[in-house]
């Protein structure tokens, strides 16, 4: 079973106040003292909820086109997809479907997650399967 992420089971207000400071570029060791949530729960709410949460702000306006995802660097367990993506490989973003290079479309829109150096982590173990 997935443990919820911390930020985003916190008040709306305290999500807002962590995702624009993490968008701001506030050291998270500051974020985490000014809401009163761990460094590193800030820490993994920014490598696997914020790209998450970006995504499907934007998503909303696609009605019409395709939106792809991708990834240039370390790609971690997806749960939503049940899987790990590769890097490099671009997925339909409903559902993480893979699609080739030769498939995509003049009018779909690309979504590039690329992980500041510092922010990259190795890739978590996918969770044991459940009975």
């Amino acid at each position: 079973m997935f443990q919820k992420c911390t930020v985003c089971s916190a008040p709306r207000e305290v999500q807002e106040s962590v995702n624009l400071q993490l968008a701001r570029g506030v050291r998270m060791i500051d974020i985490a003292k000014a809401v009163g949530i761990s460094k590193s729960s800030i820490g993994r709410h920014s490598l696997k909820c914020l790209p998450r949460l970006t995504l499907e702000k934007y998503a909303k306006n696609f009605t019409r086109r395709r939106l792809l995802i991708t990834w240039k660097n370390t790609v971690g367990w997806v749960p939503e997809a049940g899987k790990y993506p590769e890097v490099g490989r671009f997925y339909l973003w409903d559902g993480l479907v893979p699609i080739e290079k030769k498939d995509i479309r003049p009018d779909d829109a690309t979504f590039v997650v690329e992980y500041a150096p510092r922010l990259v982590s190795p890739p978590a173990d996918p969770p044991p399967p459940t009975s």
